[in-house]
């Protein structure tokens, strides 16, 4: 749906769309494939979040998602290519490597038999019946994420409890292990 992004009548955000359920966003739009040039992990000065590390994490989510050039579309997109190419408009095959961003490319997608592969879909679906100490719930709205006062060894904070509203009522969950919180752009804290 189409819903205000801030509901103050000073706010001068534009309305935008939002995806409400499992897999967010990646329910309604085209599922384009983008990802951060190796420039942009390594100018957080972040460890274990460099360029060189990353690079793992991405060819694995590209295999996961199964980013491909959209079948229908691909001889549009080559003529289209080869049309701007002729009129002598820059374009590239990779969007995704390090260079001049002002090239034009025909899009990447996450699809899988040419039907559009959202985020659950991929990461999800294929593993919610098979692990017990995942749970998945919809129409939550976490209040807080608690932590421990101690640190683990590697410095970070460990969080301990998620108290949410489910249902009307208020949970407290506890971390025994791990966190997973999946939460969108619009009305998260």
């Amino acid at each position: 749906p189409t819903v205000p992004s801030c509901s103050s009548p000073t706010c001068k955000a534009p309305n935008a769309l939002r995806g409400c359920g499992l897999g967010g966003t990646t329910n309604i739009n085209g599922c384009f494939w983008s990802e951060p040039l190796k420039s942009d992990f390594d100018g957080w000065c972040i460890p274990g979040w460099s360029g060189d590390e990353m690079a793992h994490y991405l060819s694995r989510a590209r295999f996961q998602l199964r980013v491909s050039q959209p079948g229908a579309q691909q001889t549009l997109s080559r003529a289209f290519l080869d049309l701007l190419r002729s009129s002598g408009v820059p374009t590239a095959e990779d969007l995704n490597q390090e260079g001049d961003m002002s090239r034009i490319r025909a899009p990447l997608v996450a699809n899988s038999d040419g039907k559009r592969l959202t985020s659950f879909d991929a990461y999800v679906s294929p593993v919610l019946h098979l692990r017990r100490n995942l749970t998945v719930r919809t129409g939550v709205v976490v209040e807080g994420i608690q932590y421990n006062s101690a640190v683990g060894a590697d410095q970070n904070i460990i969080a301990s409890l998620v108290v949410y509203v489910f249902e009307g009522l208020r949970h407290v969950a506890v971390v025994t292990r791990e966190l997973v919180l999946s939460c969108g752009v619009y009305e998260s804290p």
